[in-house]
């Protein structure tokens, strides 16, 4: 019963897994610079 998710499926979850990388990546560059300009 259970198939394997389409190829399309599955680049929507690397891509959001990308898309966390990346803004996790931002949030802390920008944690970085508000600690600077305290």
């Amino acid at each position: 019963m259970l198939r394997p998710p389409p190829p399309s499926h599955r680049n929507v979850i690397k891509r959001f897994f990308a898309q966390r990388k990346q803004f996790r990546r931002v949030a802390t560059g920008y944690a970085k610079l508000a600690s600077r300009f305290e």
